[in-house]
């Protein structure tokens, strides 16, 4: 597989579609980057089972389609050390080989074979809202500093979202300090009452720089979250969170 990409957009591409590339020892593969060629398509994918991010890249040319699993870290600091605006990727016999002015450098690659798909069970029937990019940054900064991290209350352990056709509503607390913010909504939509996690604030602050809006979705077990190139899948916390109403920590 050989593939000719400009260089700005691929690691600005790499950064993003590897948020979640972290080490899960029940499952190494996840300690790497998926990267999947469709004609003239690049989907760059990392996930920690609990949340998976998913960007699309676009390529100068690429002579087939496939995928590979790569280290995204170690590619983007080779990447980075190079000049040119274009580079030229081949993958062949588990070697990634990136050619430059000056020679070459190589690196190792996976079987994607073994990179866990993305479930979305119940997606067709998730609830759709689109928000502000400003009102979802603007929760997460203020509230990650309010939400608990506790084993015993794991409900707490993130920003309690619910939105109707009137309102959409947040909420953050560790029971001794507490967070929300209401904004009025005109759209009509199914309600949804959720709880995202904490693990998710950093990946979705990252794919919420540089675009207007962002679709967020709410099915039965997932958050998914849209934007033109992007999706941030993550899975709801499972649990009935406290009435922040009738309460004053």
């Amino acid at each position: 597989m050989t593939i000719t990409v400009n260089r700005k957009e691929f690691i600005d591409a790499l950064s993003v579609g590897s948020a979640m590339e972290s080490k899960v020892k029940t499952m190494p593969i996840l300690g790497f980057t998926k990267i999947a060629m469709s004609h003239l398509a690049m989907t760059i994918t990392s996930s920690d089972l609990e949340c998976s991010i998913t960007k699309s890249c676009n390529v100068v040319s690429c002579d087939t389609c496939g995928e590979f699993c790569v280290c995204a870290n170690d590619l983007v600091k080779a990447i980075k050390a190079l000049k040119n605006d274009e580079i030229t990727v081949v993958v062949d016999n588990n070697l990634l080989t990136i050619s430059h002015t000056s020679g070459t450098m190589s690196m190792p690659v996976q079987d994607a074979t073994a990179f866990p798909a993305i479930s979305q069970d119940g997606a067709e029937d998730a609830n759709c809202i689109v928000l502000q990019s400003e009102w979802l940054k603007e929760w997460i900064i203020v509230g990650r500093n309010f939400a608990a991290d506790d084993d015993l209350r794991p409900v707490m352990n993130g920003i309690y979202i619910h939105a109707d056709a009137s309102a959409i509503e947040v909420c953050a607390t560790d029971a001794h300090k507490l967070y929300t913010d209401k904004i009025d909504s005109t759209h009509t939509f199914d309600p949804v009452e959720a709880i995202l996690p904490s693990r998710a604030f950093a990946p979705l602050l990252t794919i919420l720089n540089g675009v207007d809006e962002v679709t967020m979705s709410v099915d039965a077990k997932n958050f998914i979250f849209t934007t033109s190139d992007t999706t941030l899948t993550c899975r709801k916390i499972e649990g009935n969170y406290p009435n922040f109403k009738a309460i004053i920590p």
